[in-house]
């Protein structure tokens, strides 16, 4: 089974709701990489559903990214803040204090005071900052334990895939401090890795229960080994439960 989802021009939608309770996340660039994910009893996320969207001189994705966010009951979403910032500021205002941007920390490893995925949070801007190393060995940590689970039947299933099996996790020494840098980098396109991190900072964000579903079909969920699986023992100590504390 295959779950129907009303383009924004069908005349039907008028509103529909499918379910509620689940996270967004977006991938921003000519195309974006959109994954929505709702919170599994395994200590993860199950994603629900995906999708690539082509920008437009409409601003297509905009619109297109808050049909679905409404249309899913998303209590929370997060988009990358670059490179087009116009489309996450149209995101931030309409969703209204729900959808944040997000930015990665890109500074020195040892100025970070906490090991969390969230630094820090604006309200007022609607913009998060990130502990990006800190994201994924979570995510991939949950991936490897199969808390984190795809949807085989998603047409997207392949090509995520695809993109979370090219995310590899690199330790260098840096010369002069001597401090071990972490970092994980892509060895091929990683799009829906990046969508898949987003929607987790969301279900950080707000850290909602589990809302019981109505969901018009039963997802066949499979499980994805990334690279580093040898790196991620000594993180236990890392793994967050959903949310943070304000």
């Amino acid at each position: 089974t295959t779950l129907h989802v009303p383009r924004p021009e069908d005349a039907e939608f008028g509103g529909l709701r499918l379910m509620s309770g689940t996270y967004l996340g977006l991938d921003v660039g000519k195309t974006c990489w959109l994954t929505i994910t709702t919170p599994n009893d395994r200590g993860g996320e199950d994603v629900l559903y995906q999708e690539r969207i082509r920008q437009d001189g409409d601003n297509y994705v905009g619109k297109r990214t808050m049909l679905l966010f409404q249309l899913f009951g998303c209590v929370c979403g997060v988009v990358d803040s670059g490179p087009d910032t116009t489309l996450a500021q149209y995101l931030v205002k309409q969703g209204l204090g729900r959808i944040y941007a997000c930015r990665y920390y890109t500074g020195p490893a040892k100025n970070l005071k906490t090991l969390d995925v969230l630094i820090a949070r604006d309200e007022e801007e609607g913009l998060v900052t990130v502990n990006r190393t800190a994201l994924y060995d979570n995510l991939v940590r949950r991936m490897n334990k199969g808390a984190t689970r795809l949807t085989k039947n998603c047409s997207e299933y392949e090509l995520a895939k695809a993109h979370f099996r090219s995310f590899k996790r690199i330790e260098t020494r840096d010369v002069e401090s001597g401090e071990t840098i972490v970092q994980w980098v892509a060895t091929a396109d990683d799009h829906y890795t990046h969508s898949l991190g987003y929607a987790d900072v969301a279900r950080r964000i707000i850290a909602v229960p589990p809302k019981e579903l109505v969901v018009p079909y039963i997802p066949t969920l499979g499980r994805v080994s990334l690279k580093g699986d040898s790196d991620q023992d000594a993180l236990a100590g890392l793994w967050l439960p959903p949310g943070f504390k304000r």
